[in-house]
């Protein structure tokens, strides 16, 4: 089955990219730019404003980092490196970990209820220019090739079904992971050089990710919402129009699953916009309606 591509769609890979000691900026070049022009400019504002978002949920993360932990970390990773060279620096990675091991150890002696210290945190952007039908029509097409077994194939389709902000914040298990330093240092110290680099990469593959997800349909959704409220009354094709948008940015947030429950909370804002237009087109006395359907709107985003 040969799909013919409908939606139009942009990752910007690392956006935003920061560990503890400062931050870092890259955008990988792909074609977001021409996929940007394509996008409405309620959709551009979203984008702008989840990016926003999600860079202030990372600084948020970066007061609250172990700056004591980050340097253990590095001290781990240099060590890291210096094993990995084709002749391993056995003294000088030691004296890395046992530098980490101090660290660490001040970070616990300063809070003796550190469970997992926040080490790194980063944004990606996923940008997407599509209708909800279309999302629809892609999805029913990755049903047939999962059913006609071509799972990798509709695995990269589904990969692009996604536009938001995710913010993954990594942090150490301080439970485990300086344990798993101070026995990599003693394999080292007896002359086991491998056994050590395994301990450490297993300690590496121990860290913690966690991520929160921003859903630029959503933004959208609630910018022409806000607008639609703010539009003079008179002017109701205007004002139905900006509701049209929001309604169809909803269903847009439905199909790509960013509502968590089975469709009844996408189902209710519909019905709230709904009796706007209602009341738009009747007596036009909308403004209660506006401030509890942008009220709810704001506690799901």
């Amino acid at each position: 089955m040969k799909l013919k591509k409908k939606i139009i769609m942009a990752a910007i890979a690392v956006v935003f990219l920061t560990s503890f000691a400062g931050y870092a900026e890259t955008i990988k070049q792909t074609d977001q730019k021409n996929t940007i022009k394509k996008a409405q400019p309620s959709d551009k504002k979203a984008l702008k404003e989840a990016v926003k978002e999600g860079k202030e949920k990372a600084n948020k993360m970066v007061k609250i980092g172990n700056k004591d932990a980050v340097q253990g970390l590095k001290n781990v990773k240099e060590a890291i490196n210096l094993l990995d060279k084709e002749k391993p620096e056995v003294e000088e990675a030691i004296k890395h970990l046992q530098s980490a091991t101090g660290k660490f150890e001040v970070a616990v002696s300063l809070d003796k209820n550190l469970a997992f210290a926040p080490v790194e945190s980063s944004i990606q952007t996923y940008f997407l220019v599509a209708s909800s039908d279309e999302v629809k029509r892609e999805l029913a097409s990755i049903e047939d090739l999962i059913k006609d077994s071509k799972v990798q194939e509709a695995r990269r389709l589904l990969m692009t079904l996604r536009s938001e902000v995710v913010v993954q914040t990594t942090s150490l298990p301080m439970a485990t992971y300086p344990d798993a330093i101070k026995d990599a240092t003693k394999q080292l110290s007896d002359g086991t050089v491998e056994k050590a680099k395994e301990i450490l990469e297993t300690a590496m593959d121990t860290l913690v990710v966690d991520e929160e997800i921003i859903a630029i349909p959503l933004i959208a959704a609630k910018n022409d919402i806000e607008k639609a409220s703010k539009m003079d009354k008179n002017k109701k094709n205007k004002v139905l129009e900006k509701l049209k948008l929001a309604k169809e940015q909803l269903k847009l947030a439905s199909v790509l699953g960013y509502f968590s429950d089975d469709g009844k909370l996408h189902d209710d804002l519909q019905g709230q916009i709904e009796k706007i237009e209602k009341e738009v087109n009747g007596k036009n006395k909308a403004e209660k309606l506006y401030d509890k359907l942008k009220a709810k709107l704001e506690k799901i985003i």
